[in-house]
């Protein structure tokens, strides 16, 4: 039950670390005046941290 747990935390970790990059890049987003490079940075980052959460979350099945 232990391993189990130190696991789930673990993940939820590393989960929320993903979420954090999304959210940050659609906050700048968000902002009236974003640089172009800015907002293909920010996609960008968006777009690799789904890949990411979604292998993420495709290692524990």
């Amino acid at each position: 039950m232990e391993a189990i747990a130190e696991l789930t935390s673990g993940f939820a970790c590393d989960f929320n670390g993903l979420l954090t990059v999304i959210q940050v890049s659609v906050d700048l987003l968000r902002r009236d005046k974003v640089a172009p490079e800015m907002r293909q940075r920010c996609l960008s980052a968006i777009g690799d941290t789904a890949d990411r959460a979604a292998k993420l979350t495709g290692s524990i099945q």
